[in-house]
């Protein structure tokens, strides 16, 4: 069959922090955007599509927030950079589930 196109509506706000900020306190962030703009989602729904929340949330963090060995994810042994990644796919599975987004990027040394 041919796929047909399907219009995914999504609001989305932006966190953008630096590697400074304590997890707790985006999540809290996070959390307050999500109560503060539920009431003003006037999106129009799609038939048959439920939104798991009204309002994601996108972290936009440096990926060297997942250098912490407290992140959970990455093995004993594993190279820095392939436990970085583990880190971050775990984050993003269980941030998903509470409606946000991870982005994780590596600035330039000259933004630093």
């Amino acid at each position: 069959p041919q796929a047909v196109p399907r219009r995914f509506p999504v609001a989305v706000a932006l966190l953008v922090r630096d590697a400074t900020h304590r997890i707790v306190d985006l999540l809290s962030e996070a959390k307050a955007i999500q109560w503060l703009l539920t009431p003003y989602d006037e999106r129009r729904r799609e038939p048959g599509l439920v939104p798991r929340h009204p309002v994601v949330v996108a972290w936009i963090v440096p990926g060297t927030l997942f250098d912490d060995p407290a992140w959970p994810g990455a093995e004993a042994g594993m190279p820095a950079a392939a436990a970085r990644l583990a880190r971050r796919a775990s984050a993003a599975q269980w941030l998903a589930l509470e409606g946000i987004a991870l982005v994780a990027f590596d600035p330039p040394a000259d933004l630093i």
